[in-house]
């Protein structure tokens, strides 16, 4: 350790006025005297002492001697030698009274200071004898004392020294000051300790060291004035940088004075110098206060940026910074996230003031912006969370009308069957939902859901519209499930309802026309197609005014007013009806029934020659033969037959075909042939309509050929086929059907099997086939019950081949085999004989046809489902849907766009769920992020039933915010869907994103240290 060396006045008086010895052994001692003083002069302490010792030893003046043993323990302690204490204190008790005595101790307490032994430092000091010491040496011991007492933790004593030490006007003063305001500062004495540090920083040495303390004291004593005017000295931040310590700290405390005396513009201007300087991590504290400060200035753009990055924790702060952003989001009229920040605010417990406030804005602000579900959520939640609220009035007010716009329609109605007192706008609401809940259960086929559903809307008729479309879509739900008595009933409350300006009072007469006709009462049901016909005749939208002339043209025809039939069917043709097809046909039906045989064959053979495509297509052929045949034309009557066995294999005319053509061979006297066609329809269709006549005329060709034994096989076969309804074979198969029809499907299996087992040359064992598979179809036994369909496909031996065909279309889909799945709804296509069939062979072809990303057939069948399918809504909207998936497969998004916006404009299904997500997610591969996110705001109000669509649309939106660096607006989407949605799927996705985002968070803030700047400025 370096030796502190104390500067010793050494007396060389003596010396001079020495008499010269003559003797040898004087000048010895002087030598070695005055080569020790000389050796202590120049430092050499070791030197030094041996030339003093060596005196000692041989020396005789006593003064000398007494100087010589002060000067061996004084070079022993500046050597560190371990006698060297000892040396001093025996000197001290030697010669008490020499001058070097009384300084001993005080340079022993000098050198263990210097040393850092400040436990001796002070003892020693403490014992110096301080009238011997001057001025400047007195105020040097109580600093040291002072300092070795506060190093070793004796703060009082500390104190009362360093008082001490700068009453006195010497080098220390300063010194003494710092000191003790810096420990008076610390013990909380803000008085004392301004005093003390204003005189420390007088002198230059502490001039930029006492400021932060200063600042500290009048900060804590409240004076955020004085803290002001002090710190404002110090704005040169470059200047200030160089020269004075913890810099931030003085800014941070000028700006939280500013804060507390409300004076925003220099809380915001002291603010950016402590961020400028403090080169950490800002605290959300102080990132509050700097984002309130901006509130409080008007200035939205920084207080939302700083109350963001606060309201991202999950505390008290967080539920006021929440609460703020809210407010700035909505003076910014940027509702969405205002939404956000209020729910934020709402679910954050620690000040239930502004939780009660934060929840109602939430509701509010999703009211405001025709967020009709989630307000009524949020309302329903603050009226039984804060039952006291003065907002109660107006949440009630806001619940109404919500409900009057909500598409939340089973929420809806559960929240208004809870009320008791409802008053008319909530009726109102009440009426609408129910209606709209009713539509959604009609058009998903749920057709007994659906007319309970508009049976309580009709509970009340505030809104004589929704009264009027309720009663319509009830007697068609009705109509549906073929209750046609009740249809009719509810059909003509329509028209109790005098409401002629709804549409629903149009189409009533084509409903009650269609329940009629079924009911084959066609007086009355061409009553109502002429009504339905004239008013829509020169209306611009006809809706089913194509379909309904027709309808309205075969009933004049069963009730033989032919012209005027006729009359319809021409008018059809004249205007190109999408069924002028069937026109034609009927018109040579009609032709036929007048015996007008060859204008007959005329407009059967304009089907025949133009419209092969046709499902009358074999019937025209038919027709025309079967009118040859009639005629007597027996040769042209069998080409027909022929080309429809030949040529329409799966033709339902095949049987008659054969019967026909066998009837004119037998009047062509062509026995052989004739028995051939009879044995064939007895072989492979003995069920058919047309066995029994065909049994007759194989009698009668056996008669002629002589063949009279074969008929008693063929009769057997016969009554086999066709047993009376008591055998006990019927009964079998009744009772089988039975357990299907009560949806007992596995009893039904096994007993079907059974029937098949006990009757195997049973002709009705192809029908128990059939049901065998319907119910495996039920259970979801897809291989079972696929190899049953295609065995019945190669027996064809039922008169349900369509569900055949249309089942092994849905399994192969199912199963993936989509070219097979194409090939049997094609075949269900062409034996289709009513629109429903034709429109599931199509909704058949255009999901095969998707998944064979063959788009140019699938957008056949897609607009024919939509031009003419006119089946339901459904069908029409998924394949509105299809249309935009195959562009976006295609890579055409602008197609994409145009065809999805017609889905979503159109429907509010899952297909159109659909559709809207999928705009939201082109718009956010094209990063049009605030494109995507205006998209997938809509979904909630418009989607909100359909749940696993929901959770993928607000995934997406949390998907938008991290785009768009908005990670407090994407930790609360993906919060909400992790509180809210009952999807499991949707929910683990939620989970990972959330911690992604909170990923992104920490980065944020390492970014942010990293970014700032490093330099503080002075000792820290």
């Amino acid at each position: 350790m370096k030796k502190y060396i104390f500067s010793i006045a050494i007396l060389f008086t003596a010396l001079g006025s020495l008499v010269a010895q003559n003797t040898f052994q004087q000048e010895d001692e002087n030598r070695l005297f005055r080569f020790g003083l000389e050796l202590l002069d120049k430092q050499k302490y070791s030197a030094a002492r041996e030339q003093f010792e060596r005196f000692l030893d041989s020396g005789t003046d006593k003064v000398k001697m007494t100087e010589a043993e002060y000067y061996v323990a004084f070079c022993a302690l500046n050597l560190d030698n371990a006698d060297g204490p000892d040396l001093i204190a025996k000197f001290v008790d030697k010669h008490p009274n020499n001058p070097k005595a009384a300084k001993a101790y005080y340079q022993l307490g000098i050198i263990a200071f210097k040393s850092a032994d400040y436990t001796n430092a002070g003892s020693y000091l403490k014992k110096a004898k301080f009238s011997a010491l001057n001025e400047q040496e007195v105020a040097e011991a109580y600093f040291k004392i002072a300092y070795s007492a506060y190093y070793l933790g004796s703060t009082q004593e500390a104190v009362e020294y360093f008082d001490l030490a700068k009453r006195e006007n010497s080098e220390y003063y300063a010194e003494a000051n710092y000191y003790s305001g810096y420990l008076a500062y610390y013990e909380k004495n803000y008085d004392k300790a301004i005093v003390d540090l204003k005189r420390a920083g007088e002198s230059n040495k502490y001039k930029y060291r006492i400021p932060v303390m200063l600042t500290g004291a009048y900060f804590q004593q409240g004076r955020y004035g004085e803290v002001l005017s002090y710190v404002n000295k110090f704005k040169d931040v470059q200047l200030e940088l160089t020269r004075t310590d913890y810099l931030y700290q003085l800014y941070q405390m000028a700006a939280e004075s500013a804060f507390a005396l409300q004076r925003y513009d220099d809380a915001i201007d002291f603010y950016g110098l402590y961020r400028q300087t403090a080169g950490e991590t800002i605290s959300d504290q102080t990132l509050y206060r700097i984002g309130y400060s901006h509130y409080a200035v008007g200035d939205n753009r920084e207080a939302i940026e700083n109350f963001k990055r606060v309201a991202l924790q999950e505390d008290t702060l967080s539920q006021y910074a929440s609460y703020y952003l809210g407010q700035l989001y909505v003076q910014d009229q940027n509702f969405l996230f205002a939404a956000s920040a209020f729910d934020q605010a709402s679910k954050l417990p620690y000040n239930k003031e502004i939780q009660e406030e934060a929840s109602f804005n939430f509701a509010k602000v999703n009211y405001s912006t025709q967020k009709y579900s989630v307000a009524i959520t949020s309302l329903d939640r603050f009226i039984g969370q804060f039952p006291n609220s003065p907002y109660i009035p107006e949440a009630n007010n806001l619940l109404s009308e919500a409900f009057l716009n909500t598409n939340d329609f089973s929420r809806a109605i559960t929240f208004i069957e809870r009320i008791e007192n409802k008053t008319p706008r909530v009726k109102e609401a009440y009426q609408k939902v129910t209606f709209f809940k009713g539509t959604e259960h009609f058009n998903a086929g749920q057709y007994d859901q659906a007319v309970k559903l508009f049976d309580k809307s009709l509970t009340y008729t505030t809104d004589r519209d929704i009264q009027t479309a309720s009663l319509f879509w009830k007697a068609e739900a009705l109509a549906t499930m073929r209750q046609y008595d009740r249809a009719k009933q509810a059909y003509q409350r329509v028209f109790q309802t005098r409401n002629r300006e709804s549409e629903y009072y149009t189409k009533a007469n084509y409903g009650l026309g269609y329940a009629y006709y079924n009911t084959r009462d066609y007086q009355n049901a061409r009553i109502y197609f002429k009504r339905y016909v004239d008013v829509l005749e020169s209306a611009q939208n006809r809706m089913n005014y194509d379909d309904a002339i027709l309808r309205l043209a075969d009933c004049y025809y069963v009730d033989k007013e032919y012209a005027t039939a006729i009359a319809y069917y021409d008018r059809a043709i004249q205007n190109n009806n999408p069924n002028v097809d069937y026109a034609y046909f009927q018109k040579g039906v009609v032709r036929d029934f007048q015996e007008r045989s060859e204008e007959a064959i005329k407009e059967l053979e304009v089907v025949i020659n133009r419209y092969s495509n046709s499902i009358y297509y074999d019937d025209a052929i038919y027709k025309k033969a079967q009118i040859q045949l009639e005629n007597k034309d027996y040769r042209e009557s069998i080409v027909g037959f022929t080309r429809i066995i030949e040529n329409q294999k799966q033709s339902l005319f095949i049987p008659y075909a054969y019967e026909s053509r066998a009837l004119a061979y037998f009047n062509l006297k062509e026995l052989d042939r004739a028995e051939a066609d009879y044995k064939t329809i007895l072989d492979n269709y003995v069920t058919s309509r047309v066995a029994n006549s065909a049994l007759l005329g194989l009698q009668n060709t056996l008669k002629l050929n002589e063949k009279v034994l074969e008929f008693d096989q063929y009769l057997s076969k016969y009554k086999s086929a066709n047993p009376e309804n008591e055998a006990l074979e019927n009964i079998e198969l009744e009772s089988a059907k039975n357990l299907y029809f009560s949806q007992e499907y596995e009893a039904a299996i096994g007993a079907f099997a059974a029937y098949e087992r006990n009757y195997p040359e049973s002709p009705l064992r192809h029908q128990a086939k059939f049901y065998r598979a319907e119910s495996m179809f039920r259970l979801n036994q897809v291989d079972q019950a696929l190899a049953l369909y295609y065995e019945l496909d190669r027996e064809s031996q039922i008169n349900d081949m369509d569900v055949v065909f249309q089942r092994i279309g849905q399994l192969q889909l199912r199963k993936g085999d989509f070219t097979e799945a194409a090939n049997y709804f094609t075949k269900l296509e062409s034996i289709s004989r009513s629109k429903r069939q034709e429109n599931d062979a199509w909704a058949g072809l255009l999901e095969a046809y998707f998944k064979l990303s063959d788009f140019e057939k699938m957008r056949v069948y897609a607009n024919n489902i939509i031009e003419k399918g006119n089946v339901s809504a459904d069908a029409t909207n998924k394949a509105q849907l299809y249309l935009a998936k195959a562009s976006i497969a295609e890579g055409n998004f602008q197609g994409a766009i145009d065809e999805l916006l017609t889905t979503v404009n159109t429907s509010t299904d899952v297909y159109g769920a659909e559709a809207q997500y999928l705009l939201g997610e082109i718009f956010y591969k094209q990063t049009q992020y605030q494109q995507s996110l205006n998209t997938l705001f809509d979904f909630n109000d418009k989607y909100s039933g359909y749940d696993q669509w929901l959770g993928k649309a607000f995934l997406l939106i949390a998907d938008n915010y991290i785009a768009l660096n908005e990670l407090f607006q994407a930790k609360a989407t993906v919060n909400s869907i992790i509180e809210y949605s009952e999807v499991e799927d949707v929910v683990t996705q939620a989970k990972a994103k959330l911690v992604e985002i909170e990923r992104l968070e920490e980065m944020q803030k390492q970014q942010e240290v990293a970014d700032t700047t490093q330099i503080k400025g002075g000792n820290e």
